[in-house]
């Protein structure tokens, strides 16, 4: 493709605004609450921030302690979008890994 020819990062951003149902030219804030699966006070953070509208995502640390909780609370709201946040250990002094 000519360089000449190649949308602007701008011009890709409205594409993004677009896809998303905005106007090209609208500026969207997207919050994502992270952590998600840690603890059973954040699940339940996250899924009040969530439903009250103040966050439109998440994201979820599978090998933390209350990750199944947070899984079961996902799968009886398909509508939440989430994502997996890559968590490859979790060591705290009060909870250690172990394989």
């Amino acid at each position: 493709m000519d360089a000449t020819k190649r949308p602007t990062p701008a011009a890709r951003a409205g594409l993004s605004s677009e896809l998303l149902g905005y106007p090209p030219d609208a500026r969207l804030l997207i919050v994502n609450c992270d952590d998600f699966g840690m603890y059973s006070a954040i699940n339940a953070a996250v899924i009040e921030s969530i439903e009250e509208g103040i966050a439109t995502s998440c994201s979820l640390m599978v090998p933390c302690p209350a990750a199944p909780q947070a899984m079961k609370l996902l799968s009886r709201r398909p509508q939440i979008p989430f994502g997996i946040h890559l968590t490859l250990v979790r060591d705290v002094v009060h909870d250690r890994w172990r394989p």
